[in-house]
Order: structure tokens, then C-alpha cells, then sequence
């Protein structure tokens, strides 16, 4: 009896680490103005994901994609388990498909107290994505 609560307890602490490593490796960065990023493909070991810097108002994002496809989320709170998966308008998704320059006017709100979040994605497998990114506050 004994022996199979020390599978069970192995197997309890083996689920936690591989959560901490998970969590470890999957935290995303916040992407600085004017700074080239390289982005990995999904299936390769890196960053393939990053937040830009966001503050309620309405800018126009400047997007240099210099290699590469992405994908831009524009995504508010979701107060049902924390999440950012709700689409901040009809227009929450942009692709692009380097090399390109892409200039995007974005209304950054805020939902339930939290300021809506900015997601680059690499939507390749396996190329690389390098992109920088500029953004001025549209004040009319």
C-alpha cells in the first residue's frame, strides 16, 4: 500500500515541475519601441509570442515586419478566470507578411481596471520572425 502512494506523491511532484517549467518558459516579455525582436518559430525553442507596451488612448502603431509572419491580437480582460482572451473590437486581429511596413491606428481601453494587451505572434512553425515596432499617440 505503501509503494502506491509513493507513485502517487512522485507523480504529484513530477505534474508540479513540468507546470513550473511550463510557466518558466511561456513568460512573455514586453517588447521596447525602435528594437528589432526575433521571434522563433512555434515548434523551436525561444520566444514565439511578445506584449507590446500598452496605455489607454489612441495611437497609430508603426510595424516594421522585416522577416517573417505575424499575427497582431489586441485582447481585453476576460474576469472569468483572468484571461486575456476577449477581442477588444471587430478588429482585433491583423496579419502580416514580411518584409513590410504597416501602420496601425488602435484605441487601448481598459476592461475591469486592467489596460487591454498587445500580442505579436510569430504564426510560423518553424522560420523566424524580425520585427520593431513604433507607436504615437493620436491626441485629436
Amino acid at each position: 500500500m505503501w509503494s502506491v502512494n509513493i507513485f502517487y506523491g512522485v507523480l504529484f511532484i513530477l505534474f508540479f515541475a513540468l507546470i513550473f517549467i511550463f510557466l518558466i518558459k511561456n513568460k512573455l516579455i514586453i517588447a521596447k519601441e525602435n528594437k528589432d525582436y526575433h521571434l522563433t518559430g512555434q515548434l523551436k525553442k525561444g520566444t514565439d509570442s511578445i506584449l507590446l507596451h500598452t496605455s489607454p488612448g489612441f495611437y497609430l502603431y508603426t510595424f516594421h515586419i522585416k522577416k517573417g509572419r505575424a499575427r497582431l491580437g489586441h485582447h481585453q480582460l476576460n474576469p472569468d478566470g483572468a484571461t486575456w482572451m476577449i477581442p477588444a473590437s471587430h478588429n482585433s486581429y491583423y496579419d502580416f507578411i514580411g518584409p513590410c511596413v504597416l501602420e496601425i491606428k488602435i484605441k487601448i481601453g481598459t476592461s475591469f481596471n486592467e489596460v487591454d494587451q498587445l500580442l505579436i505572434v510569430n504564426t510560423s512553425l518553424t522560420n523566424e520572425l524580425i520585427f520593431s515596432y513604433d507607436r504615437k499617440e493620436i491626441t485629436s
